[in-house]
């Protein structure tokens, strides 16, 4: 009975310890998005001057944005005149590239939360979506000139997004989270449960 007991406690010990996949979930709203992943860092200067065009960006905790085509990087109200929530900083957008940017997509990585604000080129209502490679969509009318909107998720098997849009838009005030790895010390602790578990199974009588 004793030996049934530590076996089980074994099994949960592992369970309890060993990390967990994060389902993956969308947000319109940064609050809330704020609310499921309460350590994040705000990426407002993208680390380049202003008029620079970038086909790569790295955010202040490490993650890493890869574009498909090349992006110019501008500042609230010196090349791109609005944005909301009272934001100054850097975002990326295509005006001055030669092209519209109505489709785009990037790599993202190591993330298990991210989150943007979007915004169209036009003072009007525009209808931008955001599909993640894992299938799920957030789709927002967005207005112009009435601020950009906040498109966010978090899932650690989010690797990349398509962003469309019916004209022209900007991306900025990115937030995200890296993936985190397990302490060596947590590491420790499940291979000794692993280790427990396989003793008492390897020397139990018949």
């Amino acid at each position: 009975m004793r030996k049934a007991s530590l076996i089980i406690f074994a099994i949960l010990f592992v369970v309890v310890a060993a990390p967990k996949a994060q389902a993956d979930s969308t947000y319109t709203s940064l609050s809330v998005w704020q609310a499921a992943a309460p350590t994040y860092t705000e990426t407002s200067n993208l680390g380049v001057s202003n008029g620079a065009f970038v086909s790569s960006a790295t955010l202040a905790d490490g993650t890493n944005l890869n574009f498909n085509q090349t992006l110019q990087v501008v500042s609230i109200g010196a090349g791109w005149g609005t944005w909301s929530g009272g934001y100054t900083g850097q975002v990326l957008e295509s005006y001055g590239t030669g092209s519209p940017l109505t489709t785009e997509t990037w790599s993202i990585a190591p993330t298990s939360a991210f989150g943007m604000f979007l915004e169209p080129d036009e003072y009007s209502s525009f209808l931008i979506t955001v599909m993640l490679n894992t299938g799920a969509t957030i789709s927002q009318d967005v207005v112009g000139n009435s601020g950009a909107s906040f498109f966010g998720w978090t899932g650690s098997d989010v690797t990349g997004v398509t962003i469309t849009s019916s004209t022209d838009f900007a991306a900025g005030d990115f937030v995200s989270s890296p993936i985190v790895t397990p302490e060596p010390g947590s590491i420790t602790l499940v291979l000794s449960g692993l280790a427990l578990l396989g003793s008492m199974m390897v020397f139990r009588k018949p």
